[in-house]
């Protein structure tokens, strides 16, 4: 019921413009990191194989640290949450001059083609959902509608039975 309280006043504080965006010079590596051992500690008996993988030592941008946990707690989640046991996600982090990607990436039970274009859409609860009483429907919409007010573009591919990739990019200024 606090999950779902918190996800209500989120979702309206980010409708109406009252979120505070605190950019800051991070080390994205760390919080990535630090982000997926968290989540391995809260789940430690999902079944999943969880793994951290990085193309640089460090990578340092403007970002609201804050924010960017939220939007990658939500995506490992629904990774851990949605999929079956002995499933392999990897969330990774690439960077070069020009941009930074951040994905999360599963070889779970995928999505269907019509269900993408609505993930992001409030309380709506993918196909893969039915096993899984877990979820209110707003996640992946707050975490979409974060990356878009830390200037970053969220794109997600899925296949049925093959799994998803969900990558966020940041153009580096």
């Amino acid at each position: 019921m606090e999950a779902l309280i918190q996800d209500l006043t989120l979702t309206y504080a980010i409708k109406n413009n009252a979120i505070p965006i605190l950019k800051e010079q991070k080390d994205v590596i760390e919080i990535v990191r630090r982000t997926v051992v968290e989540s391995i500690n809260h789940s430690p008996e999902s079944g999943k194989q969880l793994s951290f993988q990085t193309n640089c030592k460090s990578y340092n941008i403007a970002i609201d640290e804050k924010w960017l946990v939220r939007i990658l707690q939500n995506l490992i989640m629904n990774a851990i949450i949605h999929n079956p046991p002995h499933t392999n996600i990897e969330v990774g982090v690439m960077g070069n001059n020009e941009k930074l990607e951040i994905y999360v990436k599963d070889n779970g039970v995928g999505m269907k083609e019509e269900a993408i274009p609505q993930l992001f859409t409030k309380y709506f609860r993918g196909t893969n959902t039915d096993a899984s009483p877990h979820g209110t429907g707003l996640g992946m919409s707050i975490a979409g509608q974060l990356v878009q007010l830390l200037g970053g573009l969220i794109v997600v591919n899925s296949k049925e039975k093959v799994g998803t990739t969900i990558t966020i990019t940041f153009k580096v200024e």
